[in-house]
């Protein structure tokens, strides 16, 4: 996290977004893994399929007007619900989704795929505009350090954030003409 904010004090904003991003990605997968390694025992997994069964069965039989044998119906339920599975969290996308919705932090999910689509942008050597970027970076952080205060401290960053002149005055503290000038006064 420090290496995000200096990065980003010294005008570096590609290079701040990174680290922001590595946050948010290394926080969203450890927290997916531990949380999959204690509470998806197997009889959590057997009724999330049994539900998943429900409603295999329901649709096949109503939609399809199709009858199926006890095992066939298993393993097609089987089938979709790793597909369904992989589909969610195989994905950076899945496991943030997965983190923020666990640990209830207010971001719309439309920012966390513009933040994903930036930062594969950027890596890939597209270009970027500066007003996307910007937007982007402000809320890479805000998602980052709100990841990092429920991670560590299981509270709010608001709870625990220590007040700043970067804050003051009007406007984005991302635009990099604003991040020049407020530079200059210091």
């Amino acid at each position: 996290m420090n290496v995000a904010i200096e990065n980003l004090f010294k005008l570096r904003m590609e290079d701040a977004f990174f680290y922001f991003f590595k946050v948010i990605e290394r926080i969203s997968k450890n927290y997916y893994k531990l949380y999959t390694e204690r509470y998806y025992r197997k009889k959590e997994i057997h009724n999330k399929k049994e539900k998943l069964r429900k409603i295999v069965s329901t649709y096949i039989e109503n939609e399809l007007d199709i009858m199926l044998t006890e095992n066939l119906l298993r393993n097609k339920t089987d089938s979709i619900y790793q597909q369904i599975v992989n589909e969610a969290y195989g994905s950076v996308f899945g496991k943030i989704s997965f983190f923020v919705k666990k640990n209830n932090i207010s971001i719309a999910m439309d920012d966390v795929s513009k933040i994903i689509k930036t930062r594969n942008k950027i890596a890939h050597g597209d270009f970027v505009d500066e007003e996307t970027l910007a937007t982007c970076l402000g809320r890479g952080e805000y998602l980052a350090v709100q990841m990092f205060s429920k991670q560590f401290f299981k509270c709010e960053y608001e709870q625990i954030y220590i007040k700043s002149r970067r804050y003051e005055g009007n406007g984005s503290v991302y635009k990099t003409k604003q991040l020049k000038k407020r530079n200059r006064r210091e």
